[in-house]
């Protein structure tokens, strides 16, 4: 069986080029999520949350589940896989987030749960997890510059709070019964496009070397 890794972390903190980097770097095959496919954003965005939430995060799950059941496929004819964001983000950050927030109902959030662990109990589950995680206000920033126009009234408490979501769901992963390994990453202390790039490199290389599974190496032609 092969790698499957997963990048996570919040809206605007370098995942998509990070995992692009990579599948070149190693011969992983990328998966993106599709964010512009889904047809309920821009109304989330433009204030008509609590109306559609439930239905825009069942709308991801059903993505996600596609998604995964291409990636079980390749990893299990051995083709190692980087996910940008996972199945398990959309509970575990995303929904939470809206239950929180009253979005979505108490009822709701029990239907979407019993869901979510039903399709997911049946998944492969990430065999290393890298975290981006940078400052809120690094992340408005990077938001502001990619101009996406469904992102750009996303303000700092919400990014604020979907960090701390993030750092609960890693602590209760590690301090867990899988205890799947983590690889965080500071985006504001490291330049994962530039000079620290190769050392971060080093660092993902060393913790796959720990799975014991053959990866492809750029210095192992």
């Amino acid at each position: 069986m092969s790698l499957y890794i997963v990048l996570a972390g919040t809206t605007g903190v370098g995942k998509s080029t990070l995992t692009q980097n990579l599948a070149e770097r190693y011969r992983f095959h990328a998966v993106y999520e599709h964010l512009e496919d889904n047809p309920y954003l821009a109304d989330y965005y433009a204030g008509h949350g609590k109306e559609i939430c439930f239905e825009m995060q069942v709308y991801f799950l059903g993505q996600r589940v596609a998604q995964q059941r291409d990636i079980e496929r390749m990893v299990h004819t051995g083709t190692h896989v980087i996910h940008d964001r996972s199945i398990y983000e959309d509970f575990h950050i995303f929904s939470q987030h809206q239950y929180n927030r009253g979005f979505i109902s108490p009822r709701q959030f029990e239907n979407y749960r019993r869901l979510f662990f039903t399709v997911t109990d049946l998944l492969h589950p990430p065999d290393l997890i890298i975290y981006l995680n940078a400052s809120t206000e690094r992340l408005r920033e990077q938001i502001t510059k990619r101009g996406r126009d469904y992102e750009q009234t996303i303000d700092l408490d919400y990014l604020s709070q979907i960090n701390d979501l993030y750092q609960d769901w890693l602590a209760r992963l590690q301090a867990g019964p899988t205890l799947t390994p983590i690889l965080p990453v500071d985006v504001c202390q490291t330049d994962l496009l530039g000079e620290d790039f190769e050392a971060f490199c080093q660092e993902f290389e060393a913790r796959l070397e720990g799975l014991r599974r053959p990866i492809y190496s750029p210095f192992n032609k």
